[in-house]
């Protein structure tokens, strides 16, 4: 029995250690993968519908009638997704009071995916027709 080849205990319990580490971290490494891809998918859409919000608005009428300019919502989002009312400031470069219309406002636009804020920017809208 000398010449005998073949595992020895050591060596086959060494083997499915290995085998069932392996199994149980693989799962874990694709579920953490999986997550990270959905919520960049989830910014990416908030990014794109922000930005197409706030484009949306630069071509809509300036609102220089309003003490705090309204302006309307693009209405083809996805269902789990929202944009709050886009929120507008007088500025006030020539400092004679946010009364009067200096032609310059702020606009902050936040995107919103099953209730949580994801994205927001804000910009700027100009009347070149003061």
């Amino acid at each position: 029995m000398k010449n005998q080849a073949g595992f020895s205990l050591i060596e086959v319990l060494l083997a499915l250690g290995l085998i069932g580490v392996f199994a149980i971290s693989v799962p874990g490494a694709l579920s953490g993968a999986s997550r990270a891809t959905t919520s960049m998918s989830e910014r990416t859409t908030a990014q794109t519908l922000a930005r197409s919000q706030m484009d949306y608005i630069q071509n809509q009428p300036y609102d220089s009638v309003n003490a705090t300019p309204q302006y309307a919502v693009i209405r083809d989002i996805p269902g789990s997704y929202s944009v709050v009312t886009p929120f507008a400031v007088r500025l006030d470069p020539r400092g004679d009071g946010t009364s009067t219309d200096d032609g310059l406002q702020e606009i902050t636009v936040t995107v919103r995916h099953n209730g949580r804020d994801i994205y927001t920017v804000t910009d700027y809208k100009v009347n070149f027709k003061p």
